[in-house]
């Protein structure tokens, strides 16, 4: 099949990151169809097709898809004539007041990443689908850490923290707390900081500085975890973050993993907690970091395949929405 991952924002790179992973793990064809690959502020991720640079080609692609992932549900009205003809995945990435549900709502489905998204309740009913991570690709790998412990700290954004009933939430990342504890141990300590100061880096430098880094915090307020997990993961790394808050969220992770009961690979923290885990994983040295990195990087090999996750997630969802398309043109 020919599969369009079309978004109308860069999604942290997601549309064309799964684009990738489908045609690297699949026999299908995807591409990505966006309308940039940069929020404008320095974040840019690696891209495909952006409609604001090359009109016709976005449309080409879009008229021989077979299927089309609506990121968010979201689509640019001059593209709305081609991708109601087509059968339709809406993915959520967002609460569901920043998500458009027409095609849901016309009972196409509807997938949510598997993320603290996915443990709402405003989400039942819908399909959860891991977030992609392409382990295979060089930026993913791990290389041969420093000496020198270093500690990986990049957030999608300098929030602090929201009220738990503000729409913003899930943006929370602790990120001053963070900060001056993480400058508080580099002095104690020595380490080398991998972080966001005055200006946000783009994604292939946010990779190479976890691939830099023994440990990666991720976020340690809302709850969640985000693509920084995984990613740290991936470079073989310590990841710590506050998935435990949040029951739900642990057992959606568990359920992506397909891990039953087990544990999930992150060390635990909370605000309250997170000097204390800092120091006990800064003070077992870097030769043992390394060692914790490497079998992270494994982990995500055997749990977080998207070959496995295709056949497991995503193909009963593409299967339904051909499906209730062919039904429709039947009718």
């Amino acid at each position: 099949m020919n599969i369009v991952s079309y978004a109308t924002t860069p999604l942290a790179g997601v549309p064309a990151i799964l684009a990738r992973c489908i045609t690297a793990e699949t026999v299908h064809r995807a591409r990505c169809v966006w309308a940039r690959s940069t929020y404008g502020n320095g974040v840019v991720f690696t891209g495909d097709i952006e409609w604001s640079k090359s009109p016709a080609e976005a449309e080409e692609k879009l008229d021989e898809a077979d299927v089309v992932i609506v990121h968010n549900g979201k689509v640019a009205s001059q593209h709305r004539r081609i991708i109601d003809t087509k059968p339709v995945i809406t993915m959520a990435h967002n609460y569901r007041w920043n998500v458009d549900c027409r095609y849901v709502n016309k009972g196409l489905p509807g997938a949510v990443v598997g993320q603290y998204q996915a443990s709402l309740p405003e989400f039942q009913g819908w399909n959860v689908v891991p977030d992609p991570i392409p382990i295979w690709e060089p930026e993913y790998q791990p290389t041969e850490k420093p000496t020198q412990i270093a500690v990986a700290f990049t957030p999608s954004g300098k929030h602090e923290r929201f009220p738990s009933t503000d729409p913003l939430y899930w943006h929370s990342k602790g990120y001053t707390t963070t900060m001056r504890l993480l400058d508080k141990l580099a002095q104690s300590y020595g380490l080398q900081l991998e972080v966001i100061r005055s200006v946000q880096v783009n994604h292939i430098e946010s990779l190479a500085m976890k691939r830099r880094a023994h440990v990666v915090i991720d976020e340690c307020v809302t709850g969640s975890y985000h693509r920084d997990s995984l990613e740290g993961l991936a470079a073989g790394c310590v990841v710590v973050n506050g998935m435990h808050l949040r029951t739900g969220v642990v057992e959606v992770f568990r359920m992506c993993a397909e891990i039953g009961g087990a544990d999930a690979p992150f060390v635990y923290a909370d605000f309250g907690s997170l000097e204390e885990v800092l120091v006990f994983l800064i003070e077992k040295g870097s030769a043992v970091l390394s060692s914790m990195g490497r079998s992270n990087h494994e982990w995500m090999k055997s749990h977080w395949a998207f070959s496995r996750q295709w056949t497991r997630f995503w193909a009963p969802i593409i299967e339904a929405a051909l499906e209730i398309a062919h039904h429709r043109k039947r009718q």
